[in-house]
């Protein structure tokens, strides 16, 4: 599908982002089996409760008798449907509207994907088969619709479309929680539907889904007090590279704690690559032998902004351990629980295959730049120490270099293939058989790398070393 992204007006663009950026901030992932610990409301006012499809989230703005669809990363989506939408408006009277949709493809059996609707998009012979299911509405005529209470957001859809190719959200009133797990029932484990989304009186949204289970490899551990604290998982793409999907910290036992950093310990290995768990602790990477299977969820390929989600990539080799290969456009996981080892499974790529996470969520495209439009990087430490050694006897006069360099990419939120931050070692010493060894490691956080670098100063460069000029 061609880039679309320069032919959208700017404002329209911000407003595409924006708008995503709300919807993502009003919903609470709730998971069905812990739904009554967290949904709360009903009483004389019902929930209102919606289909959720998966399809991509678009917003349709009908300026001047016409609708352009724009994603959420700003592109055009050219289809037939937005004519539809706008015939609808038009024999509405209206005269400007923001209308929040997701586009999807139908299917006669099992429920829409979001890897449908992009295929079609990109195929003319197809395209003219999306549909659109509105399911919010920004403004109408320049005003922001503040009725009250979903029901009427439903109505005002209901009202505005009836064609087979633009027809709002299915919607069911529950007047409890056992009436909205008695939907949970109907359309998801009934029908295959991706979801509920469920509006409450108060104004709170949830969005009630169905967990799914991958079998990754576990590649990496941090300790706690009482035993493993964090997991690293990853899967394996095609290439037999392991992308770093998540970090896992929930479901283990207290006897899986123990036994498992017990085993993990067993499979230290060298490691080139770096990565930190959410309170900046660095992993210490394992030798990819222990597969297990995780629960997830929800997997998200776009932020709010409409930019890809991006993963660590890893190579491992057994003589030299783990090596960096920067990131790739990826999904982020939304509440990952450890459900169990499978000691039945390898981690050979085919059983841990990357295709679990994309046959459910298709990554989104990377957006890169050309190299002279990419940011310059910014230099944020240089240091350079050098140690001289005077021949004697048979043994000759011996050099030996350390230069450290940690710097700030600029380029993280421009193209995917950059870290936020990286921090270079070189050492040098005329007297080994291998006299330069460098090792390269990247992270999203300042101090994580500021630290690991004083770390390597204090540990290396001790007496008869000089620091000279940067």
């Amino acid at each position: 599908m061609a880039d679309k992204t320069a032919e959208v007006p700017a404002e329209l663009r911000k407003a595409a982002a924006d708008c995503k950026k709300n919807m993502s901030n009003r919903f609470y992932l709730v998971d069905p089996a812990t739904a009554k610990e967290h949904i709360r409301g009903g009483g004389k006012e019902t929930f209102q409760v919606t289909r959720k499809i998966d399809g991509v989230m678009a917003c349709a703005f009908f300026r001047d008798g016409a609708a352009t669809l724009v994603g959420s990363g700003g592109k055009a989506l050219e289809a037939p449907c937005a004519e539809v939408l706008a015939a609808a408006l038009r024999a509405a009277g209206v005269q400007s509207a923001t209308v929040v949709c997701e586009l999807y493809l139908p299917v006669a059996n099992g429920r829409p994907r979001v890897g449908d609707a992009l295929s079609a998009l990109a195929d003319p012979k197809r395209v003219g088969e999306l549909r659109l299911a509105p399911f919010g509405i920004a403004e109408i005529d320049g005003a922001p619709f503040a009725e009250k209470g979903y029901a009427a957001v439903h109505a005002k859809l209901s009202a505005w479309f009836k064609d087979e190719a633009v027809r709002p959200v299915e919607r069911r009133e529950a007047a409890d929680l056992e009436g909205i797990e008695e939907i949970y029932r109907d359309w998801v484990e009934g029908e295959g539907a991706e979801g509920l989304v469920i509006h409450a009186p108060s104004g709170f949204v949830w969005k009630m889904k169905p967990r799914h289970t991958i079998d990754a490899v576990l590649v990496g551990y941090t300790v706690g007090d009482l035993g493993l604290r964090n997991a690293l998982f990853a899967v394996r793409d095609e290439a037999g590279d392991y992308r770093i999907a998540g970090i896992v910290g929930g479901g283990f036992s207290a006897e899986d704690r123990k036994a498992l950093l017990e085993r993990l310990r067993a499979l230290d290995c060298p490691s080139r690559f770096v990565q930190a768990d959410r309170d900046g602790v660095a992993f210490r990477m394992a030798r990819p032998e222990i597969v297990a299977e995780i629960s997830v969820a929800e997997f998200v390929a776009e932020g709010s902004d409409g930019r890809p989600k991006t993963n660590p990539v890893a190579t491992w080799d057994p003589a030299a351990g783990w090596t960096s290969r920067g990131l790739s456009a990826g999904v982020s996981v939304k509440s990952p629980v450890f459900e169990r080892l499978r000691e039945d499974k390898t981690p050979d790529p085919a059983l841990v295959a990357e295709r679990q996470i994309t046959d459910l969520c298709p990554f989104a495209a990377p957006k890169t730049a050309a190299a002279a439009d990419l940011p310059k990087s910014e230099i944020l430490a240089r240091r350079v120490f050098v140690k001289e050694t005077p021949a004697k006897g048979d043994k000759p006069a011996k050099l030996m270099v350390q230069k450290y360099l940690l710097w700030k990419t600029n380029k993280e939120g421009t193209d995917p293939r950059y870290p936020a931050y990286v921090y270079h070692f070189t050492d040098y010493s005329s007297g080994r058989a291998k006299p330069l060894d460098r090792v390269i490691r990247i992270s999203s956080s300042r101090e994580q790398l500021a630290a690991l670098m004083d770390a390597d100063i204090a540990a290396n460069v001790k007496k008869g070393w000089q620091e000279v000029g940067g």
